[in-house]
């Protein structure tokens, strides 16, 4: 077995926040500032510098318990460590693999590459099922007024330009022609701009054709259905958000949410999830708009900080006169042109350290939510704005591309995601220091929501519902409320060992990955990761990748090695994965292992590759044991005559295995199984059978029943394909609907049970989810390689 060395080519695998340190050390390193991907400015302003003012401030928290937790030597520190690691390394996995975020600063092509390449970007809806891929483009997340944003609502960015780019790159990713594609769906949302309608619909044109002259001519417009739904916000939560300021300006209770398909509007079913009716209807709501207050879930920050992730490309839009080209605002001077009046009462300028929302009209979480419901989305593209549409594609694993302003609100929305996602697992009866952190995070809690991502298994409230979350209460006055808040708790409970071990059970103490093997097979195709069979292969490292179960298995076929490709990648992936201090997060382990060497008469060779996360005792591969006998995996004898093959070809098969069983001096109703179902010039050039025991089962020969039992004269039954797979019949029912040959091709695409089922019990034994294994062997042999 050769040794998998370590590679350093997986860049892909690094976490954000891994991302955002290896950035800043490279640049200290070559004493020069760190790049600024998408963002020309010098004097860009480098989130590292101060992570509390962008609302990560939480994850310094997090690192400075885990020092702590590391440096302990407490039995009860070491476990809350280990539960603080995988929480924050599934909340770092989770975000990287359905959230792709890139700065607008990009040229279109870079963007478009971008967009090419996300999973997002990539999915495709099904016409059958009525799924799409939603584009979401509300102008609130575009930027903020330059004046008084708190009262304005900003009107279209560079005068729909903004718009106009975002549409032709979403469709540009299907179709050059910039078409609309038939399984996408458009909402495009006016905030409350009475006259919009026409300048949002109006961008979707084909690209410009030249005329004889070489001219290009007026773009024509796409073949499209509008359909218009309306949105309220209650006049309630509106009231009491403007209540500190003068009046209500221009901010509307009714928006307009326009729907964009290159046909008819074709949608499955659904009830609303925060009003009466279903998604055959128009009207939504109406929805309580955000308070912008501390225990509200708006992003908040200083201004000047805010400032920096908005950045000097336009997002600060002009009101109430002409359109800036080019927002000159320089957060680092703070001008006086800066501190314009709020609105307030009293007149309080508007300061640079002053808290307020990084958007303050983005769309309510409720809204977003409904959306979603409606559509069923496959994928979805949005502007990232504050995030609400990320977290909520988060919560339901739904991939994400969200166009954000700059690399910095990129960097910063990322570790808000992350928050959202994971648990500080801060333990209990730790002094004066423990309880600070605790209070500060409870009041930092609307910059970074560190909400339990299993809330509802452990009593606490779920990810995402935060206070302030949108519920389905329809009062008298048909208004949605926010749920009451829950009294928080003094101090933690302790966690037990049992609470622990139950925590691993929910969050996949192992998992055991059998992906397809006729990509890799010597019998197979041979397409490896070429064909759609062998691309499962990415979606398994991606699943261990996000779940980070305790122990892993995978199985393969043992050809699997001479994939170069295929077998590198696994090594990479699996040796990339880190820990939240950089550790390895798995010890590995491969070896090939042939089932008639642990309990069943049939010759499986298998590539089995494990892991075990922080393993108490070192892992120890089954020893072999005696054969068992072919005849206690076959049905009785019944006295019975030959049965003998109607295909040609079989029966010509058969006539070459008993004279190749002559050859050999065999009799003829030997201990044997013989292959029959193979083509007649393999089995006339090679052994068709195998004495002692069964020959490796395949799925295409097991489901043509094409396997001869010598000593039986006759096919073999399904019950004795079931035990030479170490499958005992009687537990395994045959569902009406399906056929025996059906069963037989599943029993032979599976694996060998009691080879699994030994590596499992050293798997559990070595990370110390048991006690001792079923048979461990203590002896001190050859017991793999660690990789």
């Amino acid at each position: 077995m050769p040794n998998w060395e370590s590679s350093n080519q997986m860049d892909l695998w690094i976490t954000p926040w891994e991302a955002m340190e290896e950035k800043q050390t490279s640049a200290e390193s070559k004493n020069e500032p760190a790049a600024d991907s998408g963002n020309a400015d010098s004097d860009a302003h480098e989130i590292g510098e101060d992570k509390a003012a962008f609302g990560i401030e939480s994850f310094e928290t997090v690192m400075a318990t885990y020092a702590e937790l590391q440096a302990s030597e407490d039995k009860q520190d070491k476990e809350d460590l280990q539960r603080l690691e995988r929480h924050m390394t599934q909340a770092r996995s989770l975000v990287k693999t359905y959230v792709v975020l890139e700065p607008e600063t990009k040229s279109d092509e870079d963007l478009l590459e971008s967009l090419k390449q996300s999973v997002a970007g990539s999915a495709s809806g099904d016409a059958e099922k009525k799924t799409h891929t939603l584009v979401w483009y509300d102008q609130a997340d575009a930027g903020e007024a330059q004046v008084q944003p708190h009262l304005r609502v900003p009107g279209l960015r560079n005068r729909g330009g903004h718009l106009q780019r975002f549409v032709r790159l979403v469709r540009q990713r299907k179709d050059p022609n910039q078409d609309l594609d038939p399984r996408d769906i458009y909402a495009l949302c006016d905030c409350g701009k009475d006259g919009n309608k026409g300048r949002l619909i109006g961008v979707f044109c084909l690209a410009p054709e030249p005329d004889a002259a070489g001219k290009l001519q007026k773009p024509a417009p796409c073949k499209k259905q509008v359909r218009t739904w309306t949105a309220t916000m209650s006049e309630s939560s509106i009231t009491e958000r403007l209540a500190k300021v003068r009046g209500f300006s221009s901010i509307n209770q009714i928006q307009r949410i326009h729907l964009i398909t290159r046909n008819g509007l074709q949608l499955n079913e659904h009830q609303r999830l925060h009003s009466n009716g279903t998604n055959r209807g128009n009207f939504l709501g109406p929805f309580t708009a955000s308070s912008w207050q501390q225990d509200s879930d708006a992003w908040l920050m200083r201004m000047k900080d805010k400032l920096v992730l908005l950045g000097k490309h336009g997002a600060r839009i002009a009101v109430g006169g002409k359109e800036d080209d080019d927002d000159n605002i320089d957060a680092s001077e703070g001008d006086d042109d800066e501190m314009e009046e709020s609105g307030a009462k009293g007149g309080k300028p508007r300061d640079k350290n002053d808290m307020e929302p990084f958007l303050y009209h983005s769309p309510p979480s409720a809204l977003c939510e409904e959306l979603i419901q409606a559509v069923d989305p496959v994928a979805v593209v949005a502007l990232a704005g504050d995030g609400r549409m990320a977290e909520l594609c988060l919560e339901r694993r739904i991939p994400f591309f969200g166009l954000a302003f700059t690399a910095e609100h990129c960097q910063a929305l990322t570790a808000r995601l992350e928050g959202h996602l994971g648990q500080q697992q801060q333990p209990a009866g730790r002094g004066d220091t423990a309880s600070a952190q605790e209070e500060d995070l409870s009041q930092e809690k609307n910059k970074i929501d560190l909400s339990a991502v299993n809330g509802d298994e452990e009593g606490g409230e779920p990810a995402g519902s935060a206070d302030g979350q949108i519920d389905g209460n329809n009062g008298q006055d048909g208004q949605v409320e926010k749920k009451p808040r829950k009294p928080k708790a003094k101090a933690k409970p302790e966690t037990t060992a049992g609470d622990m071990l139950a925590e691993l059970q929910k969050l996949a103490a192992s998992a055991v990955e059998c992906y397809p093997c006729q990509p890799y097979s010597v019998l197979g195709t041979g397409d490896g990761l070429e064909s759609e069979d062998g691309k499962v292969l990415l979606y398994v490292l991606q699943r261990i990748r996000l779940t980070r179960p305790r122990t892993f298995l995978l199985e393969n076929v043992e050809n699997f090695q001479k994939f170069k490709k295929a077998y590198e990648l696994v090594r990479d992936v699996l040796k990339a994965l880190k820990d939240i201090g950089g550790k390895p997060y798995y010890k590995l382990q491969a070896r090939v292992l042939n089932s008639k060497d642990h309990g069943v008469a049939q010759s499986r060779g298998r590539l089995y590759i494990v892991g075990v996360h922080d393993p108490v005792r070192d892992f120890r591969w089954p020893e072999p044991q005696a054969p068992v006998s072919l005849e206690s995996a076959l049905d009785p004898q019944d006295g019975s005559g030959p049965v003998w093959p109607h295909s040609k070809t079989e029966i010509r098969n058969l006539i070459t295995c008993y004279k190749k069983l002559q050859d050999k001096r065999q009799p003829m109703r030997c201990d044997g199984i013989a292959d029959i179902g193979m083509s007649s010039n393999w089995c006339q050039s090679s052994t068709p059978f195998s004495i002692g025991y069964a020959p490796c089962l395949t799925k295409s020969r097991c489901e043509s029943n094409g396997y001869w039992s010598f000593s039986r004269q006759r096919k073999l039954h399904l019950s004795e394909y079931f035990r030479l797979q170490g499958i005992y019949p009687g537990r395994l029912q045959r569902p009406g609907d399906v056929t025996e040959a059906k069963m037989r091709a599943m029993v032979g695409n599976s694996f060998t049970v009691p080879v699994i089922a030994k590596i499992m019990d050293r798997l559990f034994y070595s990370a110390g989810l048991t006690s001792q294994p079923i048979a461990f062997d203590a002896s001190t042999g050859d017991d793999g390689v660690w990789l």
